[in-house]
């Protein structure tokens, strides 16, 4: 390095010229100017596996232990009703003390009624229908002071037999032996007969009140029976303006006024 003023030779650490006494300058280093944006970013904390595991852990804990404080409340809140005492079972067999306990109702069946005889007792007949009650269908009607077996009675109903047929009566109209009046006995005129044919001719009842079937040819005589509106029966013979019929295995005469051939 040399003096700028009288050339001489100066080291390089030296501020002051050791030949002319120049004192030198000092220029400082040429410096940047400070660009934050020329620094490194700072970097930023990484989150190891372990902590991550860590931190789910203890959420899994704290949610457990939340559902146990809860439960517990709830538990105090409402505790369970009291359980009854546990049965204590005897190995010994028990020895029955008197007859087994019958469900109600049971063993109260009353045996069924024998048949009882009784007698009609209606003005115009008593209709004997397919049940018991007004609405079921009329199968016959059973003149007044004829015999009929009582076979069972329900809620003013009796189940009877009448000759061939059986189906149900209103029971009032039906007389008992210890009535008097069971033994009394119809005014009837001279019963007649009529002829049965190999090949009888099948007619209909056309009599809206049904037809009645007496013991003769003539209104004088006892009716047998009174046969519904539009019952079919099998005619016989003829006589004056009588037809003899056949209908449930019973005979007798009808008015040939009320008949429909088939």
């Amino acid at each position: 390095m040399y003096c700028p003023e009288c050339s001489g030779h100066m080291e390089e650490d030296e501020q002051i010229c050791t030949h002319c006494g120049y004192e030198l300058e000092y220029e400082p280093e040429y410096e940047p100017e400070y660009q934050p944006e020329d620094e490194p970013e700072p970097k930023r904390p990484r989150i190891s596996v372990k902590t991550i595991v860590i931190i789910c852990v203890s959420v899994v804990l704290v949610a457990a232990l939340a559902f146990l404080a809860l439960r517990i409340l709830d538990f105090a809140r409402n505790p369970p009703p009291p359980q009854p005492p546990p049965e204590i079972l005897d190995d010994q067999p028990q020895v029955p003390t008197g007859p087994p306990d019958l469900p109600a109702g049971a063993g109260d069946e009353q045996p069924e009624a024998e048949p009882e005889a009784a007698r009609v007792y209606a003005a115009g007949g008593l209709r004997m229908r397919e049940g018991p009650g007004t609405d079921y269908e009329i199968i016959v009607v059973i003149p007044s002071y004829e015999h009929v077996t009582v076979l069972e009675e329900e809620g003013g109903w009796a189940y009877v037999e009448y000759g061939s047929i059986s189906g149900w009566v209103s029971a009032e109209f039906l007389l008992r032996e210890d009535d008097p009046r069971f033994w009394e006995e119809p005014q009837e005129a001279v019963v007649t007969s009529g002829s049965r044919s190999q090949s009888p001719t099948a007619v209909r009842i056309n009599a809206a009140s049904g037809l009645r079937m007496r013991m003769g040819p003539g209104a004088e005589y006892h009716v047998v029976m009174i046969i519904p509106y539009e019952e079919v029966v099998l005619a016989h013979d003829q006589n004056e303006g009588w037809v003899y019929v056949e209908h449930l295995g019973h005979w007798g005469w009808v008015s040939a006024e009320f008949l429909l051939d088939e």
